[in-house]
């Protein structure tokens, strides 16, 4: 995938917090069922592609020496502020991700049956949410600069991370070239399968039942490992990706040319996604 700079033509796209450029070292299907589907192999299949590496072990916990070797970098959002650390090994990227919650949201719209209808309604349940963006610009791109394109990883306490994986889209901002101010252009999905799907329950088989449940990724979409933990109040959460998926659908960290990032912890809310600003990286370098 291509990026490249775009004016304040595309901040509509979605309402942020800020989109200024800082240095690194700144501070701051329904488909009906009733059977119970099989879960995920914790290995990797042969489907896909994810990084295996001694270094660091995509579990949600921050126990490896590789960790301790790379400081903090922090962003702000409206809510709370985030730390993440970046690391790369044998052609591989990795990103850790510290950030509040109060509970640990692992529950999302559950089905509970209800009798006089005799069917099952989605519950309020709602679980804790990351987006990570990363978008490439120009060296030279001035602040208010909103990205073209970029590059996301959303990874979910009840859908993905039981799975072991983040779901990976893309959003290009052309398309909104001919949409009005107040249009939302969706997030894209990368090609191939996810790994969850929505299970619908037609007979009564219990009185609140898990509504998503996991599969083994394939294509594109198998291309981001995840792994989330949660302890007194703060959730840690790992991913790995190669550095070049070679998939037209996924950014390359392997060019380095201007490099960016940006977090968001709720799903979109009327059509839009409240971001933290556009942090630039340094350059990643493929240690081995």
């Amino acid at each position: 995938m291509r990026f490249s700079q775009k004016t304040k033509r595309g901040v509509f796209l979605f309402l942020l917090s800020s989109s200024i450029f800082l240095e690194s070292n700144t501070n701051c299907q329904d488909s009906p069922d009733s059977t119970d589907s099989p879960s995920p192999s914790s290995e990797l299949s042969k489907n896909t592609r994810g990084c295996i590496t001694s270094d660091i072990v995509i579990d949600g916990i921050q126990n490896e020496k590789a960790w301790s070797s790379v400081p903090f970098q922090a962003i702000k959002t409206d809510s709370c502020e985030i730390k993440y650390k970046i690391y790369s090994h044998n052609s591989c990227i990795y990103l850790l991700v510290v950030f509040p919650s109060e509970k640990e949201n692992r529950k999302h719209r559950l089905w509970h049956w209800d009798p006089l209808k005799q069917l099952y309604l989605s519950g309020p349940e709602k679980e804790d949410e990351l987006y990570v963006l990363w978008s490439e610009f120009p060296l030279d791109a001035i602040p208010g600069t909103f990205a073209e394109n970029a590059d996301v990883w959303i990874w979910r306490a009840a859908r993905t991370d039981p799975a072991g994986f983040a779901d990976d889209y893309y959003f290009i901002n052309e398309r909104l070239s001919s949409r009005p101010y107040n249009e939302f252009a969706d997030l894209l999905q990368d090609n191939g399968k996810s790994c969850w799907f929505n299970r619908y329950f037609a007979v009564f088989a219990g009185n609140e039942l898990p509504r998503y449940n996991q599969s083994t990724p394939e294509g594109s979409l198998a291309d981001v490992r995840a792994k989330g933990s949660w302890n007194s109040g703060v959730w840690t959460v790992e991913f790995s990706r190669k550095m070049n998926t070679g998939n037209t659908d996924d950014i390359d960290f392997g060019r380095n040319t201007g490099l960016s990032v940006s977090f968001s912890l709720s799903p979109p809310e009327k059509k839009f996604l409240k971001l933290s600003e556009f942090k630039r990286i340094p350059e990643i370098k493929q240690e081995k």
